[in-house]
């Protein structure tokens, strides 16, 4: 795999997860209180697709983790994301935008190795509507080969518990140095009251590491605006560029590093 085929996958690994997550696994939402003594699902969807949808991400792997925000639009079939990403005792926020076949990826540590905030990769954009219609009603029946499955509703919400004791899992490359590829597997999955997506959480345990991935919707159908970044600003990803950013961000470079990209998949389950 070239240099710019393991930048360009590893940034859509980090848009893919959130959207593999929220299609496969929860952080439950608390219902907000009714003055009438009821409550109230504030993502209620009334039966329709969300045109848009905003989420929550956090990968929690002991002393790694990353945390960012992914928008999605349907309609336009575009995302964006910004991902918090440690670099030593600092984070440095990372802007990932997946609009017209195009992922541009931003960061101002960018700058400084290749005179441009952002680079842009010309890569093959999914089917984003399909989403919508498993976030407005999950198909909870699917999901199978599990050893224990419970069910616990609190207010509006309703969880599924599904415990794998032993499993194999896809992990993209990006991932493959947080998440371990097999263990037992813990996956809830939330809806609210009219059986809508509200979040999922998986976690994942082998005999030597542990890793939890998190999502949870914040909002549905708020209106957005994807696009991407003026084109002063943006430089083409080369093979030559690749290895140059891979060299000069040292954190990032060896996150990105052909060990740690190669050999996985962009999905999970």
């Amino acid at each position: 795999m070239s240099s710019t085929q393991r930048i360009g996958a590893a940034a859509l690994a980090v848009v893919a997860l959130g959207l593999t997550a929220t299609g496969v696994v929860l952080a439950a939402t608390d219902p907000h209180p009714n003055p009438g003594g009821g409550t109230v699902d504030a993502l209620a969807l009334n039966g329709y697709p969300p045109s848009t949808a905003e989420l929550a991400v956090t990968i929690d792997a002991g002393a790694q983790s990353l945390t960012g925000t992914l928008n999605i639009d349907f309609a336009t079939n575009a995302a964006e994301a910004t991902v918090n990403v440690p670099l030593g005792v600092a984070t440095v926020p990372t802007q990932l935008i997946l609009t017209k076949h195009h992922l541009y990826i931003g960061a101002s540590s960018l700058a400084g190795v290749v005179g441009r905030s952002w680079l842009a990769a010309t890569v093959h954009t999914p089917s984003l509507y399909d989403w919508s219609l498993e976030m407005t009603h999950p198909d909870i029946s699917m999901i199978s080969g599990y050893q224990h499955r419970s069910v616990t509703t609190s207010g509006a919400a309703t969880t599924y518990h599904f415990v794998y004791p032993a499993t194999t899992l896809r992990v993209p490359g990006l991932l493959q140095r947080l998440i371990p590829s097999s263990g037992a597997l813990d996956v809830a999955i939330s809806v609210g009251s009219q059986r809508e997506f509200t979040g999922a959480t998986i976690a994942a345990a082998s005999a030597t590491t542990s890793t939890s991935i998190t999502v949870t919707v914040l909002s549905y159908n708020r209106p957005l605006t994807i696009a991407g970044p003026p084109r002063g600003e943006v430089r083409a990803l080369t093979p030559g560029l690749a290895r140059r950013v891979l060299r000069g961000l040292s954190g990032l470079g060896a996150l990105l590093s052909p060990g740690s990209l190669g050999g996985g998949s962009a999905t999970l389950g």
